[in-house]
C-alpha cells in the first residue's frame, strides 16, 4: 500500500467522510479510491482498521442491543442470541456457522 491508500484507509474507517472528501483530502480522483476498493488487499486493510475503530463503541452498543432485547425487540433478542452462538462456536473451536439454532418467533 501506498501512503496515499494508507491514508485514505484511515480516513474511510471513522465513517465521517464521503468518498469525494477522502479523495480531496488526499489528493487523488474519486475514481482512484473506486480502483483501489477493487483490490482485495485494500478492503481487507480497510475492514481491520475499520474493526479497530468501532472498538471503542462496543460496550455502549451492547448495552443498548441488551436494552432493546429486553424491552421485547425479536432482532436485538435474535441478534444476542446469534452472537452467543458463535462465541460458544469458537469457544469449542468450531467453525462459527456449522450450526445453527433455531426458535420460534
Amino acid at each position: 500500500m501506498n501512503p496515499n491508500q494508507l491514508q485514505a484507509i484511515e480516513l474511510m474507517c471513522t465513517g465521517d467522510m464521503t468518498q469525494q472528501e477522502v479523495a480531496k483530502q488526499i489528493g487523488v480522483t474519486e475514481q482512484t479510491i473506486c480502483v483501489w476498493k477493487r483490490d482485495s488487499k485494500f478492503i481487507e486493510l480497510l475492514l481491520v482498521a475499520a474493526r479497530e475503530h468501532l472498538k471503542q463503541y462496543l460496550p455502549d452498543i451492547y448495552k443498548t442491543t441488551v436494552k432493546k432485547a429486553k424491552a421485547g425487540s425479536y432482532q436485538h433478542i435474535k441478534l444476542i442470541l446469534e452472537h452467543l452462538e458463535r462465541i460458544e462456536e469458537l469457544r469449542n473451536g468450531n467453525k462459527p456457522g456449522s450450526f445453527t439454532v433455531s426458535w420460534k418467533q
